[in-house]
């Protein structure tokens, strides 16, 4: 092969190697969508811990909770229905009325089909001394 053929051969490689590994318009434009819904969903995650659960705005939980939503709480019970839901974070207020969210140090996110996003959150709260009497 000449030099000239090797170096044509070489130009024609490395542009369908470009090519190939560059989005195409429509997937760029999916990938921009997708970025944008994630983003979408992290903002109302923001504003559900920080002004929706800090505040007790209970009533607009159901701007990403579902009716027959299914919460798994960290000591193992599960939270069936919005109702029930609110009643456990209700709960949580008694013993900690200061209970607030004021940062997500993680964010993480996916585009369709899940389109959900999800934060780790800092609680902070002060304990009341509330107990049950026995």
């Amino acid at each position: 092969m000449s030099t000239t053929h090797q170096h044509t051969f070489v130009l024609a490689l490395a542009i369908s190697l470009v090519a190939s590994c560059c989005p195409t318009t429509g997937a760029a434009k999916h990938h921009d969508e997708e970025l944008k819904l994630v983003a979408t969903h992290l903002a109302n995650f923001d504003d559900l811990d920080y002004n929706v659960f800090t505040n007790q705005k209970w009533t607009e939980l159901h701007r990403s909770h579902s009716h027959d939503i299914l919460v798994h709480w960290p000591d193992g019970h599960v939270a069936k229905g919005i109702d029930k839901h609110i009643d456990d974070l209700k709960a949580m207020f008694v013993w900690a009325p200061d209970t607030r969210i004021k940062e997500h140090p993680v964010k993480l996110g996916q585009g369709q089909p899940l389109a959900t996003g999800r934060t780790a959150s800092w609680m902070r709260s002060t304990y009341s001394g509330i107990t049950k009497s026995s």
